[in-house]
């Protein structure tokens, strides 16, 4: 089962054309711990360089599902419309209809990833709650993947003082990403994320990328 523990700055909000998306409740200071979240995950585990096994897969799937019964807010978690009309297969479940199987699904197909959970093992993840972070390429939140003995947990800090009100935005790709060319940026966002990025950097309203790539370090997480 995902489990999320918030530190009293920030709250899911609907936004306009974007969805459902994380905003501050207060000011926040930079270097504030946000959100520390342990993922779905899948029960098999498998050597990397594998295959996903199709039982590791129905499992997250399955998981994600049966959380959605229980808290319908997370079937707002985003998907592509391709995934959910190609589902390979009918539920397989019986307590989890065909249509709420084919949501999951595709909502795996998005957001799951592989991640080391011991040496030489990986497992199928999926962050319920870190997935509502926006992207941007001048963002002012970092999330940081840590081991823990259990797996892999998110945590994600401020990067720079926020008002209260103001969307928290994380990049989806780490700090190699920010110091692309805009141009292989945005083809990245496009092929691994399925992303039109429309930030300030993206849509060339800044002059040019040095004056927030002499900031990308400005406030190292927990400093």
């Amino acid at each position: 089962m995902s489990k999320v523990e918030l530190f009293g700055f920030i709250e899911q909000i609907e936004v306009a054309d974007k969805g459902r998306t994380y905003v501050t409740k207060r000011p926040v200071p930079c270097g504030a711990k946000l959100l520390v979240e342990v993922p779905l995950s899948s029960m098999l585990s498998w050597r990397p360089g594998s295959d996903i096994p199709d039982e590791a897969w129905f499992d997250v799937v399955a998981q994600l599902a049966r959380v959605q019964q229980e808290e319908p807010g997370h079937k707002a978690l985003r998907y592509n419309q391709e995934a959910l009309e190609e589902c390979p297969t009918q539920s397989m479940y019986d307590d989890i209809c065909e249509q709420d199987f084919k949501l999951a699904h595709a909502q795996v197909s998005r957001n799951g990833f592989l991640g080391s959970v011991a040496e030489g093992q990986e497992k199928l993840l999926l962050f319920l709650h870190t997935s509502f972070f926006n992207h941007s390429c001048m963002p002012n939140a970092a999330m940081l993947t840590k081991s823990l003995p259990g797996g892999p947990v998110h945590e994600v800090y401020a990067i720079e003082d926020m008002a209260e009100g103001e969307e928290v935005l994380i990049c989806f790709a780490g700090n190699e990403l920010l110091y692309m060319p805009t141009e292989q940026r945005k083809a990245f966002l496009r092929t691994h994320h399925q992303l039109e990025c429309n930030c300030n950097r993206c849509d060339n309203s800044l002059p040019t990328d040095s004056a927030m790539l002499g900031g990308v370090d400005k406030c190292p997480p927990g400093g």
